[in-house]
């Protein structure tokens, strides 16, 4: 992974665990860099600016739990249908409060 790759990931890293930890208004560039490691003008050069890059950063943390709760999802095809529902979103109603930080 080349330097340029690296600090992009640092950030969307950095990123994902402050909305996770102070919601996406509490966010600020400043604090970006300092986590990630990264300059501030790294924010704007690898993602446009502090909004693109915090959207991303929620995008990836809801595609990360929709692929949690799909991967414990599983059904039993030869369940009754309300049986089938209530596998696939017991997961879901589960993770929420672990989810919850980064999507409020």
């Amino acid at each position: 992974m080349n330097a340029g790759t690296q600090t992009k990931s640092a950030l969307l890293d950095a990123a994902k665990q402050l909305v996770g930890e102070r919601g996406y208004a509490g966010v600020s560039v400043r604090e970006l860099a300092a986590v990630s490691g990264a300059n501030l003008a790294a924010v704007n050069y690898h993602f446009g600016s502090r909004e693109n890059l915090l959207n991303q950063a929620v995008l990836e943390l809801f595609l990360e739990w929709g692929e949690r709760v799909g991967d414990q999802g599983a059904a039993d095809p030869e369940a009754e249908p309300l049986a089938q529902l209530a596998a696939r979103a017991r997961p879901m109603v589960d993770g929420i409060a672990a989810a919850q930080p980064a999507f409020v």
